[in-house]
């Protein structure tokens, strides 16, 4: 923070502002297998659902239910032919990049599964056993850190092996195996006795209508605008100050009749 603060003062001022929980990883907290706090999943979902948003209320909840039910069968096609015992291709994609680093770090053996890892002054511990590392980011992630990811082929062990079985197929095709059936139109839905509801009256409501997500308070900024005080204006035309176009007298003006 101290280095932000010599850098850019007001970014300093902003996060200092902030609840640091909500975005310091020092205080995420271990076991919930992400080392990142973010909400781009809704944010995507909003913005696939704006055109549905602009329809009443059955006909929106009809396109979201058609819009989840082919994204669950999807998804669950997508892991099928994973191995239920090894990680999902996301996570060895992300252990591969963990492997290109491994090579500057030395290994020490200090006791039973239990490793100290080297990179000229920065030194951590590992222990196999327990799955932690002194840096604690496989704590937080669960798959591996760049240290656990060293020790682990120092030994040549399988660093899929170490990885939680939250990320392994089985578990993701266990997420997506309760698919969402379809439903038969209105059109074959049963009659009943009861007056059918009309519609609403509909009526003009001023401005214009909003189609993007409303923000949580806490979400909206205030725009940063910069302060022209001591600029010099440029005439467009002649490029010289105190003038504009309008008033510029290389302009020919139009004679009056």
């Amino acid at each position: 923070m101290k280095e932000i603060q010599v850098l850019n003062p007001t970014t300093f001022d902003y996060l200092m502002e902030k609840n640091p929980q909500s975005w310091c990883r020092d205080f995420f907290q271990e076991g919930k297998m992400c080392d990142a706090v973010e909400n781009r999943l809704s944010v995507s979902f909003n913005i696939v659902i704006r055109d549905a948003r602009k329809k009443p209320i059955i006909k929106m909840l009809e396109e979201i239910k058609l819009y989840v039910m082919e994204m669950q069968f999807n998804l669950s096609m997508k892991g099928s032919s994973w191995p239920e015992f090894k990680p999902c291709p996301a996570i060895t994609i992300l252990l591969n990049q963990l492997k290109k680093p491994q090579r500057y770090w030395y290994i020490l053996p200090t006791g039973l599964n239990q490793f100290e890892t080297r990179n000229l002054a920065e030194s951590f511990v590992v222990d196999l056993d327990n799955k932690t590392c002194s840096c604690v980011v496989w704590q937080l992630n669960v798959y591996g850190c760049v240290h656990s990811v060293a020790t682990i082929s120092y030994l040549n062990k399988d660093v899929g092996s170490y990885v939680d079985p939250m990320y392994y197929g089985a578990f993701y095709r266990n997420t997506y195996k309760y698919p969402i059936h379809g439903m038969n139109g209105s059109n074959i839905w049963p009659s009943t006795e009861f007056i059918p509801p009309l519609p609403p009256l509909r009526r003009k409501i001023p401005g214009r209508p909003k189609i993007n997500r409303r923000k949580d308070p806490s979400e909206k900024t205030t725009r940063h605008t910069m302060s022209k005080v001591g600029k010099k204006i440029l005439c467009s035309v002649c490029k010289q100050v105190r003038h504009n176009k309008v008033t510029c007298p290389q302009v020919e003006k139009p004679k009056k009749l």
